[in-house]
C-alpha cells in the first residue's frame, strides 16, 4: 500500500502564511525555500516549470494548501 507520507519530506513542507501576497511571489517564495532541497538541481528552472504548471491550472487545492 502506498501512503503519501512516502513522498512528503516533513522538512519540506511550508508553514509560512503567504496569503498575503500574489501567486507569483508566493511562488517564488516556495521554489526558494525548496531551492534547499536536494532533489532540486536548478532553482532557476525549477521555478520556471511550477509557473508553467500554475499556467496550466491551479495547483491551489483551498485553506492555503497547494501542492506545486
Amino acid at each position: 500500500m502506498v501512503h503519501i507520507s512516502d513522498y512528503i519530506n516533513e522538512e519540506l513542507i511550508m508553514k509560512e502564511d503567504l496569503e498575503e501576497i500574489d501567486k507569483i511571489k508566493a511562488i517564488k517564495k516556495i521554489a526558494t525555500f525548496m531551492a534547499f532541497s536536494p532533489k532540486i538541481k536548478d532553482k532557476d528552472e525549477f521555478l520556471k516549470e511550477i509557473i508553467k504548471r500554475e499556467e496550466i491550472e491551479s495547483t491551489g487545492i483551498g485553506n492555503g494548501v497547494a501542492f506545486p
